[in-house]
């Protein structure tokens, strides 16, 4: 007896067909996924190619630790200020004003650095936690980090333009060759056609070229 769709559907058999070879061909790209795509050869071009998307992730991911950075140069600054000050009161030579404003400067972007990175791991003293500002924010920073990438850079349309363009298309194009395959025989089967005069590599060639399309 010739095979029959499922009772659960009622689709017409070509359609019912191309849905079970969809259902196979997500299943094998889900199994084969690093031969189809390279999520790091991908992420890496999509932040070299546009610079502005690495500037935005620093910006959405760092703002905190950025403000902080732009702020603690006040009060940073001012503290160091008053230190060149006092020196100024001893030693009134021309060199002290640029020399110290150096120093300042250095000194302040420095503290702030060390502020936001470090320590790297939790240390307690006298009852109170410190940790870097960046570091201590791992939870939020991660959902922010997440939230960006797949946004921004690791969006649906990018991801199958890789699959289908990229430098493993050839696996992609490999493995829904065999799904249309097997699709082609399971419906001619079905309506009792003769399957060797369907002309496979022309159906196949048909489907890879209008994929892109749909």
């Amino acid at each position: 007896a010739r095979p029959r769709p499922s009772a659960r559907t009622s689709l017409p058999v070509p359609l019912y067909r191309s849905q079970v070879m969809l259902e196979g061909l997500t299943k094998d790209l889900q199994k084969q996924l690093p031969r189809v795509l390279d999520v790091k050869r991908l992420v890496v071009e999509e932040l070299s190619t546009d610079k502005r998307v690495l500037v935005g992730l620093f910006k959405k991911v760092g703002e905190k630790e950025l403000s902080f950075l732009v702020n603690s140069g006040w009060y940073f600054g001012f503290g160091l200020g008053l230190i060149q000050m006092v020196a100024w009161m001893f030693c009134r030579a021309w060199w002290t004003l640029p020399l110290g404003g150096m120093v300042v400067g250095l000194m302040t972007n420095w503290i702030a650095l060390k502020f936001i990175f470090e320590p790297v791991d939790p240390v307690t003293i006298w009852g109170i936690t410190f940790q870097g500002l960046f570091l201590k924010r791992q939870p939020e920073v991660s959902a922010e980090f997440a939230r960006y990438m797949g946004d921004n850079v690791l969006t649906a349309k990018k991801l199958w333009d890789t699959m289908l363009h990229g430098p493993n298309s050839a696996n992609f194009n490999a493995i829904l060759d065999v799904r249309v395959r097997r699709a082609i025989t399971s419906a001619c089967a079905v309506l009792g056609l003769d399957r060797d005069a369907v002309p496979m590599d022309g159906v196949c060639s048909v489907v890879r070229r209008r994929l892109p399309n749909h």
